[in-house]
């Protein structure tokens, strides 16, 4: 009887701990994503050069996330982008901010993912 309750909590034990099942993995955030992948690129350097000079296509073929298609977006303080609108259903956004290179110029760069 006693290696039975033993059993029995051991088994809730492990059931606990794990969850109960297998999980499928859950996929990243794409948004998330998005937002990281501009970071990455104004990290190095390349991001600002491309956003100031509303160069939305060098921009663009700086990126390159496995998995899905993208588009970039730059706009102005005043509403204004420039860049092609995402041709896709289920798609995501990610935004980045930047007061400009070497003069005040706010910008926000928007990056548009999507599963291929």
């Amino acid at each position: 009887m006693e290696s039975a309750i033993a059993c029995i909590i051991m088994g809730m034990f492990i059931l606990a701990v794990t969850g109960g099942y297998a999980a499928a993995p859950q996929r990243a955030s794409a948004a998330g994503t998005a937002q990281d992948v501009l970071k990455s690129l104004d990290d190095r350097g390349v991001l600002r050069g491309y956003a100031v000079t509303l160069d939305y296509a060098g921009l663009d073929s700086e990126i390159e996330i496995a998995g899905y298609g993208h588009a970039v977006n730059i706009c102005s303080e005043s509403g204004t982008c420039v860049g092609p609108e995402p041709n896709a259903t289920d798609v995501w956004a990610g935004s980045y901010f930047i007061a400009g290179k070497s003069a005040y110029q706010p910008l926000e760069i928007k990056l548009y993912l999507w599963e291929d």
